[in-house]
């Protein structure tokens, strides 16, 4: 039996979440159901975090998420909503960035040295800065041993 939205019971979080889960595999995460302003005030901050993540890990189109947020009729809601949002989603493309120069470095060992050793890797994973990367993606080509690799990393 399909529980109506409306039907869902608890704490305005935990209704949030409900209907989330719920409206994900349904592609509704953009339905009224959701954007119920009522529960969205009566949540905290990190919960409603916590939920537009989850909307924007669903592959949503980030223009249509958009487009919802505006509908939203309170203007502080609406803007807190948005700047949430934004920062999520440079957050995502920050993330999306360090992993492509990553495997970038990796991919230019394997081609100028054969492989890419398990702690180059590891250390790679834990460099956080895009320019320190983008410059060891240079190296890794330049580099006339793995080992010299290694020691500029």
């Amino acid at each position: 039996m399909r529980i109506p939205y409306e039907e869902l019971a608890g704490t305005p979080e935990g209704i949030l979440t409900l209907r989330a889960l719920k409206a994900e595999p349904l592609d509704e995460l953009l339905s009224d159901a959701l954007w119920e302003e009522s529960l969205l005030f009566a949540i905290s901050d990190s919960a409603l975090e916590r939920m537009l993540r989850y909307i924007l890990n669903a592959d949503l189109n980030v223009s249509l998420l958009k487009e919802r947020l505006k509908t939203i009729r309170s203007k502080p809601l609406q803007t807190k909503t948005m700047t949430l949002a934004d920062q999520l989603r440079q957050e995502g493309l920050s993330e999306g960035q360090l992993l492509a120069f990553r495997t970038a470095v990796q991919r230019a060992l394997e081609i100028r040295h054969g492989s890419c050793p398990e702690g180059i890797r590891e250390a790679l994973d834990a460099i956080n800065d895009p320019k320190r990367l983008e410059q060891l993606h240079e190296i890794a080509f330049r580099s006339q041993s793995l080992e010299a690799f290694a020691q500029k990393l």
